[in-house]
């Protein structure tokens, strides 16, 4: 990886010679030898930190346990999600860096960066998508009839909650027989925990 040692050297070089600061003998010994003359300097190293960083993550973040959540709602624009782990735990936390589109319904294995703020904000260390393997408290598989209420347009399958635009968006109609896989909810009016359908499965 000389052309990447390189790189590497000549910025250590660049900022030493900015500040006035003494070029150490190492870095003079390996500026004489015959493989940096051959290689190429690249204009960074990013592809090379990009390659090892979740290695890197693994080693310094060992120490903090990892935690399964379900993306519950995503806001594009402020790259913001929601999520929910349990009945103890809900909040919602900046996605921008960490994953890339995440949607609700997601499986998550995160580490926190300590307790949330007093509005339920977290700060997030790691972030990747669990593999369909993972099971978590949050999100469960329901089967049942549709019943819809004929003044909200809202309906329930058993005691799962399904909003009118659900029903709209995937053609569903009362009385039929759904299979529908839902999310652990908290149900502010009423200051309760509940199923929520997010998905036809």
């Amino acid at each position: 990886m000389y052309d990447e040692a390189k790189t590497e050297i000549d910025k250590v070089i660049k900022v030493r010679e900015q500040h006035g600061w003494k070029i150490p003998s190492q870095i003079t010994q390996w500026t004489e030898q015959t493989w940096y003359a051959s290689a190429t300097a690249k204009r960074d190293n990013r592809s090379l930190y990009m390659q090892y960083y979740k290695v890197a993550e693994e080693i310094l973040f060992q120490d903090i346990p990892e935690e399964i959540i379900v993306v519950e709602f995503v806001n594009q624009n402020k790259h913001v999600l929601n999520f929910v782990k349990d009945k103890n735990k809900q909040g919602f936390f900046k996605y921008d860096g960490l994953i890339d589109k995440p949607k609700i319904g997601d499986v998550l294995k995160v580490r926190f960066n300590g307790d949330g703020s007093s509005n339920n904000f977290y700060k997030v260390i790691t972030t990747e998508r669990a593999g369909e393997d993972v099971a978590s408290d949050a999100i469960k598989d329901f089967e049942g009839e549709l019943k819809i209420t004929q003044n909200k347009g809202i309906g329930f399958v058993g005691d799962v909650f399904v909003d009118e635009k659900f029903i709209k968006n995937n053609e569903l109609c009362a009385g039929q027989t759904v299979h529908v896989q839902a999310i652990l909810s908290y149900n502010k009016k009423r200051s309760e925990w509940g199923w929520k359908a997010i998905k036809v499965t």
